[in-house]
């Protein structure tokens, strides 16, 4: 009877500071303690105990047991986190739970070892720059389970001032994976929602910009050797993109056929691998095409052979080969002692080319070395080439992607072909309609 009154008398102290009336419960599951409540709860077959280091008003204890209800629906629904509903637990972390504090950039460091051996040598560079990024903006020295998706909004908002949608949504896929890998293997307890805030921005598709016809020959007159002209002249014939053009070999080139094998690409380290589509293909060639081969061909017929390095179509090194080179600095009377173009060292001279025509004529208007490839397509389009050929000549996977990215060049070419379905459909009928 002693201890009754003793129990009574404690539980009256205790609710004196908190607005319960004298003697009534605590919620079910929930310890009023002198500065903090304790919730407690079944999971897994065992019970558990968190404090919540809340003083015990009314107000709190009722937080408290809408948190443990929340807790009670999660486990009954099998969605429950335990780090998510308490993040400074040092029992999450001893059952293994949640990490121990981790830094952004050690992370960052732990998921490029784990994700670089499935990367090409070119996207393993960009991707490690764009990891970079993230972790300068997210804090090197922040710890993993400290970021909310607050300040992966806050991210995202910085760069939607600083960069264009293109480089933000490259930037946003990058930081989902990291984001994702952190979620995943529990350094983080905010769950799905944390990169689900690196969203992207809807991007407006841009039409290409190709160059007219006066504007080529004014570049073509901005270059200071036959060799460039050759690069020139090629690109804008063939429709060939720069690290193709870069890795093409005297052997690809049959003048007597009138064609070029394309069977590799070069990377700006300068490893070959196979083109984009992963694909080899044989392009038809324009007459001019041929002078242009047939000229460059006279330039490197002395060079010697030079070995190369080629990555296999799941990017790793095979064996290395000889080639000789179509496109080399050394057959430029002031090249440089070295063995072929890279995509960068060709868009270095791209940007010579370029301001000369600007001093030459005020009015021209810069574009990317990649529009030449457009330059290609949209002359031939606009020409009347069948698209499946010029598909096929372009190294396109099916017509839909030509027409999707060339559709402001063909509704003259769909006229003109509609006219000729119209004399068609006009003397057919006329001649079943006579009979």
């Amino acid at each position: 009877m002693t201890r009754q009154r003793q129990s009574q008398k404690t539980r009256q102290r205790r609710h004196a500071h908190t607005g319960l009336a004298a003697g009534s419960p605590a919620p079910r599951g929930i310890e009023i303690r002198k500065s903090s409540l304790r919730i407690s709860f079944m999971w897994r077959g065992k019970r558990y105990r968190e404090t919540v280091k809340l003083p015990p008003t009314e107000k709190n204890i009722r937080f408290a047991e809408n948190k443990r209800n929340a807790i009670l629906y999660a486990i009954a629904t099998n969605t429950f986190d335990y780090a998510h509903f308490f993040p400074g637990s040092i029992r999450a972390v001893t059952l293994g739970l949640t990490r121990p504090d981790t830094s952004v950039a050690e992370l960052a460091r732990l998921f490029f070892e784990i994700k670089q051996a499935t990367l090409s040598p070119q996207t393993r560079v960009t991707q490690r720059f764009l990891l970079q990024r993230c972790t300068r903006l997210l804090g090197e020295e922040r710890l993993t389970h400290t970021l909310r998706p607050e300040d992966v909004a806050r991210v995202r908002a910085a760069m939607a001032e600083q960069y264009t949608v293109r480089t933000l949504n490259t930037t946003m896929q990058v930081l989902r994976q990291f984001l994702s890998f952190m979620v995943t293997n529990d350094y983080n307890p905010c769950g799905e929602r944390l990169p689900g805030e690196a969203k992207r921005l809807r991007e407006v598709s841009r039409d290409p910009d190709p160059f007219s016809l006066a504007e080529f020959q004014l570049l073509l007159s901005c270059c200071q050797n036959p060799q460039d002209r050759n690069i020139l002249n090629l690109m804008v014939l063939t429709g060939l993109r720069p690290g193709e053009l870069c890795a093409l070999a005297v052997e690809d080139v049959d003048l007597a056929q009138g064609t070029l094998r394309i069977q590799r690409s070069v990377t700006n380290q300068g490893l070959h691998k196979l083109p984009k589509t992963n694909r080899e293909r044989v392009i038809d060639l324009y007459p001019e095409a041929i002078a242009c081969l047939e000229d460059q061909l006279h330039r490197v017929s002395m060079l010697e052979p030079v070995t190369v390095t080629k990555l296999n179509g799941d990017n790793r090194q095979e064996s290395d080969f000889i080639l000789r080179l179509l496109f080399t600095q050394k057959a430029q009377r002031r090249g440089r002692n070295r063995d072929g173009y890279r995509p960068d060292t060709l868009r270095r001279k791209w940007g010579l080319w370029t301001e000369r025509a600007k001093k030459k004529d005020p009015a021209f208007r810069y574009r990317p070395l990649y529009q030449l490839r457009h330059t290609y397509a949209s002359w031939n389009v606009s020409l009347g080439m069948d698209r499946s050929y010029l598909a096929r000549q372009m190294g396109h996977q099916s017509v839909r992607e030509l027409e999707r990215t060339y559709a402001v060049w063909m509704p003259e070419a769909s006229a003109s072909e509609q006219r000729k379905m119209n004399q068609r459909m006009t003397g057919f009928l006329s001649d079943a309609i006579a009979t």
